[in-house]
């Protein structure tokens, strides 16, 4: 079951498209008065456009990857299962559990972009020998709605839920993370401690996002793209401000091996098309990946809308069975 919330597009997107569109024209103005005859009123118009235009740039960048999504979609139905939370720098941490009878190994759900803990639920409905517990992220699901986005930031968040988890319950830990939700937990097993740590026995990585730079690069439009180390420079500097314990200052600090790597067994999993993050992210986990892990390229895996995969369950279920015991 669902919980409905509308989704919203806010007045700053629509504002910032106009004035996009406000800037460019301006732009035209000074290029057509340059072109024919030049006037002081062309030139303040064309300056103040330009610098216009790179305002809403930057304002649309750093939204992009310093803020959660804009929209808002259905929530996971906390009737069907037990609520928990805690707090993690005063920003509320919000998750969902199934528990089992007594003591069991423990699957922690990591969601990707713009999605909640109904897909992460859903992919682990099969595993019912497993206390599920799934983390909505900031602006995700029931997840806090502050304004600072950042994978650390969700990583930190993500490491709050566990210390609050009762250790008497869990026999070990698998972390089963997907799309952004894999680089996520790649950050929290190489940059995180807590009770929990030596519990961790195995990661699932599905669809793995392995490179930020990657995203900047898709992110940004061709005709921006002489902007990229600018607006670049202006991501790292917001991160800096929000996590200034865990600064970014090159592209290697938020791509593999250095942002984070598997710790432990791993099992990667990759849809042979994936029309989302393409090949490239997969590849550099594949440059790095140890004797410990394994990979699986799959026909008939999606990178979205693969809640329910039996071919992907599989490969699961026998590499867990095949895990180290409690």
């Amino acid at each position: 079951m669902i919980s409905t919330v509308p989704r919203v597009a806010t007045a700053t997107k629509i504002d910032n498209r106009i004035l996009f569109l406000i800037s460019i024209t301006g732009i035209s103005i000074l290029i057509f008065d340059l072109l024919n005859s030049i006037s002081l009123l062309g030139i303040v118009v064309g300056v103040f456009s330009t610098l216009l235009f790179f305002e809403v740039c930057k304002t649309a960048v750093l939204r992009r990857f310093c803020s959660p999504p804009i929209n808002k979609y259905p929530c996971l139905d906390e009737s069907e299962t037990t609520s928990i939370s805690t707090s993690n720098d005063g920003v509320h941490v919000h998750g969902h559990a199934r528990w089992n009878d007594g003591r069991a190994p423990l699957l922690l759900m990591i969601h990707g972009w713009s999605s909640n803990s109904i897909g992460t639920f859903e992919r682990a409905k099969d595993f019912t020998d497993y206390h599920v517990v799934t983390v909505d992220l900031r602006g995700h699901g029931h997840g806090a709605k502050d304004p600072e986005f950042t994978a650390v930031k969700c990583a930190s968040d993500t490491a709050a839920l566990l210390d609050s988890l009762p250790q008497e319950k869990i026999e070990k830990i698998v972390i089963w993370g997907h799309s952004l939700g894999a680089f996520v937990a790649l950050r929290l097993v190489s940059k995180y401690q807590g009770w929990w740590d030596d519990k961790v026995d195995s990661m699932i990585l599905e669809s793995p996002m392995t490179n930020y730079n990657l995203i900047f690069d898709e992110y940004l439009p061709n005709f921006l793209k002489i902007l990229q180390p600018l607006m670049v420079k202006m991501v790292w500097k917001a991160w800096y401000k929000i996590h200034p314990d865990q600064p970014i200052n090159g592209p290697e600090d938020v791509m593999l091996p250095k942002w984070g790597m598997p710790t432990c067994r791993t099992i990667v999993l990759q849809p042979k098309v994936d029309n989302r993050l393409g090949s490239a992210h997969y590849e550099l986990l594949m440059q790095h990946i140890g004797d410990d892990c394994e990979s699986h390229m799959l026909d008939d895996l999606t990178h979205s809308g693969s809640k329910i995969n039996l071919t992907r369950n599989n490969l699961i279920r026998r590499f867990l069975d095949y895990s180290s015991p409690s």
